[in-house]
Order: C-alpha cells, then sequence, then structure tokens
C-alpha cells in the first residue's frame, strides 16, 4: 500500500479530534468503548510530544468525549426545511450568506464535506460537472451539478478568485497546513452562522442550535431514503467505501434504505 498521511504533531487541533471521532462513529460504526481506546492511544502520544516541548498544548482539552449511551438519531434536516433555507434572501457577502450558499451547494453536491467546499475551484468545474478528488483517492469522481446548485454557484462566478468561496483567499502561503488551519477557523464561523439561517428559515429554535455544515449530508442521506434510492445507491452517492459503512452511518442516522430490487432474469 502506499504511505499513511503524515501528520505533524501541530496538526492535531481539537478540530481535527472531534472529525475523526465523527468518522470513528459515522462511517466506521464505532461503539464508545473503541471510540474511547483510540481516543486515549492517540491522547498518550500528544502528552508525550508534550512532554518533549513538541507541542504547548493538549488538543483534547477543548474536545467532548463520546457518550456512552446509544446516541440520539443525528439532526436532519427535510427537503422542505432545505428548500426554506435556500428561498432566503441574505445580506451578500455576511457570513450568513456565505453559510446559505455553502450549505445548500454541499446538500446538492452529494453532500460535500465543508473542506471540500471550501477548496472547491472555479477549474474544477467544467461541462455542468464538478470534478472532485476525495482526500484518500487517487481516482476524481464527477458529480453532476444540478440546476438547483447551479444557481448558488453562479452567485460566486464573476468574484475573479481562484476558489469558488472566499473562504480561502488571501491565504499567506497555500501549503496544506495553512489551507488546513484557516478552514478549520472558518468551519467554526459558518456553523454559527448556519444556526442563524436555519431560524431565521423558520426551523424551530430546538432544531436550528444543532444544525451545522455536517447536517446538510445527514440530510441528502435522509432524502434519499426517503426518495427509495436502494442502499447501493446512497453508498455511491455518500462516496462511502463499503456498503457496510454506509448501513452504519444510515443507522447513527436512525435510517434505513431499502435492499436493492432486482427484477427476475427469468420471465
Amino acid at each position: 500500500g502506499h504511505d499513511p498521511e503524515v501528520l505533524k504533531f501541530t496538526e492535531v487541533t481539537p478540530g481535527l479530534i472531534e472529525g475523526f471521532q465523527d468518522w470513528m462513529q459515522d462511517e466506521k460504526g464505532n461503539k464508545g468503548a473503541t471510540i474511547r481506546k483510540n481516543r486515549s492511544d492517540v491522547r498518550r502520544i500528544l502528552k508525550l510530544a508534550e512532554k518533549h516541548k513538541l507541542i504547548f498544548d493538549d488538543p483534547f482539552e477543548g474536545v467532548k468525549p463520546p457518550k456512552k449511551e446509544k446516541p440520539k438519531p443525528k439532526v436532519k434536516l427535510t427537503y422542505q426545511q432545505i428548500q426554506a433555507i435556500q428561498k432566503l434572501s441574505l445580506k451578500e457577502g455576511s457570513y450568513e450568506y456565505h453559510a446559505q450558499n455553502a450549505f445548500i451547494l454541499a446538500f446538492y453536491l452529494n453532500g460535500l464535506r465543508f473542506g471540500d467546499v471550501a477548496k472547491m475551484k472555479w477549474d474544477q468545474i467544467n461541462n455542468g460537472r464538478l470534478e472532485y478528488r476525495m482526500s484518500k483517492s487517487v481516482k476524481p469522481v464527477y458529480i453532476k451539478i444540478p440546476e438547483a446548485a447551479q444557481q448558488f454557484l453562479s452567485r460566486y462566478r464573476d468574484k475573479g478568485g481562484v476558489y469558488v468561496f472566499p473562504f480561502l483567499e488571501g491565504l499567506p502561503k497555500q501549503d496544506k497546513d495553512t489551507i488546513e488551519t484557516r478552514i478549520s477557523g472558518e468551519l467554526a464561523k459558518v456553523n454559527e452562522a448556519i444556526k442563524e439561517v436555519a431560524k431565521q428559515a423558520g426551523i424551530k429554535e430546538s432544531v436550528a442550535d444543532q444544525v451545522s455544515t455536517h447536517v446538510a449530508r445527514h440530510s441528502l442521506a435522509m432524502y434519499l431514503v426517503n426518495e427509495e434510492y436502494s442502499i447501493y445507491d446512497v453508498s455511491k452517492a455518500l462516496r462511502h467505501s463499503s456498503v457496510t459503512t454506509t448501513e452504519n452511518y444510515l443507522d447513527r442516522l436512525g435510517l434505513q434504505a431499502k435492499d436493492q430490487t432486482v427484477e427476475s432474469p427469468f420471465s
């Protein structure tokens, strides 16, 4: 195989740890005990790094460990709620405006994660398709850009940047560290803003307060299940590595997709 990605100690931010926990829960379907074990293994290494003055604070300080009991299904928005967010008219250039656009595009572009939305460049968009490389794979994935998404892209079309969104503008350097640090910071701001946007869209406060950029992905999964897509199609849309991953993911969302219905080849 190829080398696993090497992380510098300083790259292990609270945001990265939360992402790691989410990934273990959502994509891997790990139970709380496994997550806590993996978490403490990583933390032990970081404590050593701290002792040897390689880092100066423990990034775990700001991260809540996963709860022991079976978690409540994660928040998802109905297609009506997505459309309500879509229809809002917000002040151009405000964080709410960018959050609305990033969220809606993430939903329509097969549940893209925020990092990939932030890194999206105009030269990846050709003939109505987004060419997109997942962080781990070499092969590009092509996502058809539906009409509803085109409209949101066009809001940024003539702004003259390399990136579609302004999140990564004015970076001192374009190396991985600088980009990831900026994405972490922008994600926090966008996650705050999207809660406000959800409230303005008339989504009740107890739900709106739990909305984050990741909810676009959860909501897409629910939409596909409700539209009766098979587990295989849902898996492909979410770009999971296996159908088992998708089953675990949907289970965490309190959803279940139907198996594929194959017509009998013998009539």
